[in-house]
Order: C-alpha cells, then sequence, then structure tokens
C-alpha cells in the first residue's frame, strides 16, 4: 500500500473517529485534545489506534493481530460482524480491517 493510498485511510478513519479538519488554519481539531497540524499515523502506529479508533467500535470486539502467511501481518476484528484484513504492519492490517467493518455499518465513511 503506497504512502497516498495510507494517507487517505488515515483521513478516513480520523473523521470516523471524530477529528475534524479546519480548512482556515489548515489544522485538524482532534476530540478532546485540540488543534494539531497532523493526524495520528493510525497505519503506523498500533498506540494510536487503540487511543482513537479501538474505543470508537460500540460493545464489546475480540481483535487479533498475527503474522500471516501470505503477507506479513492479519487482523481480525470481531464481534456481531467480523472483518479479517492483511498489512504490511500490524497497525495497517488492523486500520483495514476497522476500515471494513465501518464500511460495512454506515456505507461511505469519508462524509463530513
Amino acid at each position: 500500500m503506497d504512502s497516498k493510498v495510507e494517507l487517505e485511510l488515515n483521513k478516513k478513519l480520523a473523521k470516523w473517529a471524530g477529528f475534524k479538519w479546519q480548512p482556515i488554519t489548515e489544522t485538524w481539531l482532534y476530540p478532546s485534545e485540540g488543534l494539531r497540524l497532523e493526524l495520528p499515523d493510525f497505519s503506523q502506529s498500533l498506540d494510536a489506534c487503540f487511543k482513537w479508533l479501538v474505543p470508537k467500535l460500540t460493545g464489546e470486539w475480540t481483535i487479533a493481530i498475527a503474522n500471516g502467511h501470505d503477507f506479513p501481518y492479519v487482523a481480525t476484528v470481531k464481534n456481531l460482524g467480523s472483518s479479517t484484513k492483511v498489512g504490511n504492519t500490524p497497525a495497517l492490517a488492523l486500520c483495514r480491517a476497522i476500515e471494513k467493518l465501518i464500511e460495512g455499518e454506515k456505507g461511505d465513511i469519508t462524509n463530513d
């Protein structure tokens, strides 16, 4: 996955998690933390995923991340729905699994 695709994934997930783009100041408004110039790098940081994304999943979830056979990492997020995705990093696999779940629940997650 190239960096442009990962950047777009980070933006989609950030908007879903409650981050707001402020075009006048060209900054991101973090939920309960104020303005920042850049988003967390969800696709490269499990810490960012578990701080900002995982708490937004409603209900109780099981999250498993493991080394894959054909891809470096496989992430499964499971509740009533289930999503399994792969990625070159554990965080990217988890981001892609969360993206698949929330797209299934709400359609296009790029809505502002």
